[in-house]
C-alpha cells in the first residue's frame, strides 16, 4: 500500500503542475484526478496502471524536456485512461476525454487540440508525419519497457497476459505474435536517436524471444 501511495502521490505532483502551467486551479480538478485514479486502478490493470505512469515520468529524465513539458505531462496522464483489452478505440477515446477535460477547464482549443494528438499517436506508435517535437518522446517513454533486461520485459509480458486473462491462450497466443510481429516488420521500434542507440537491438531480441515463448 505504500509503494501505491508514494506513486499516487508523485503523480498527483505532476498533474497539478501541469494544470498549473495551463493557468487552471488544480482544486478545481479534484474530480478528473479522481477519475484518472480510479481508471488506472481498476480490476485488471495489471501493467496499464499507475506504475506505468511512474515510469514514463522517470523515464522522461533522459531527454531534454522544452519548455512545454506541461503538455506533454498532459498527454502521459491521460494517454491510457481508457483502456478496455477488446475495444480497439481506446487511444482515441482517451483523446477526446483529454481533450474535453482542457476545453471544460479553459485551456486554449489549440493545446487541448494538440494534447488530444499526442495521445492518439499513441495507437500506431508511428509518427504518421507529426511534425510534434513532443511524439517522438511520448512514444518512446511509452514504450520503454520493451528495451529492458530480459528479466523485466518478462514480467511485462506476464503483466499484459494477464490483463487479456478473458481470451484463452490459443487465441491470445495467436493475436499477441502477429502483434509483435508486425512491431518487428516496423523500421524502427523507437523515434528518437537516443532510444534507438540504447534500447533499438535489445527490444528487438526481446520481441523475437516473445515470440518464440509463444509459437513454442
Amino acid at each position: 500500500m505504500a509503494a501505491f501511495v508514494r506513486k499516487e502521490e508523485h503523480l498527483k505532483v505532476e498533474w497539478d503542475q501541469a494544470w498549473a502551467s495551463c493557468g487552471v486551479a488544480p482544486e478545481r480538478l479534484v474530480p478528473h484526478w479522481s477519475f484518472l485514479v480510479k481508471k488506472y486502478t481498476g480490476v485488471g490493470r495489471a501493467y496499464h496502471n499507475l506504475r506505468h505512469l511512474e515510469q514514463m515520468f522517470m523515464a522522461l529524465e533522459d531527454f531534454h524536456i522544452p519548455a512545454d513539458r506541461p503538455l506533454l505531462a498532459l498527454a502521459i496522464l491521460y494517454h491510457d485512461v481508457i483502456y478496455v483489452v477488446h475495444r480497439r478505440d481506446n487511444e482515441d477515446r482517451s483523446a477526446d476525454l483529454a481533450e474535453r477535460h482542457l476545453l471544460e477547464a479553459g485551456v486554449s482549443p489549440s493545446v487541448a487540440g494538440r494534447t488530444a494528438h499526442l495521445i492518439q499517436l499513441t495507437k500506431n506508435h508511428q509518427l504518421a508525419g507529426s511534425k510534434d517535437h513532443l511524439a517522438p518522446i511520448l512514444l518512446d517513454v511509452d514504450l520503454g519497457i520493451l528495451g529492458s533486461p530480459w528479466t523485466i520485459y518478462e514480467q511485462y509480458m506476464q503483466q499484459i497476459r494477464r490483463e487479456y486473462r478473458i481470451y484463452p491462450t490459443v487465441l491470445y497466443r495467436r493475436g499477441r505474435v502477429q502483434a509483435l510481429q508486425h512491431l518487428l516488420r516496423g523500421e524502427r521500434l523507437f523515434h528518437s536517436p537516443a532510444y534507438i542507440d540504447r534500447f533499438e537491438e535489445r527490444a528487438r531480441e526481446n520481441i523475437a524471444r516473445e515470440i518464440q515463448f509463444w509459437q513454442g
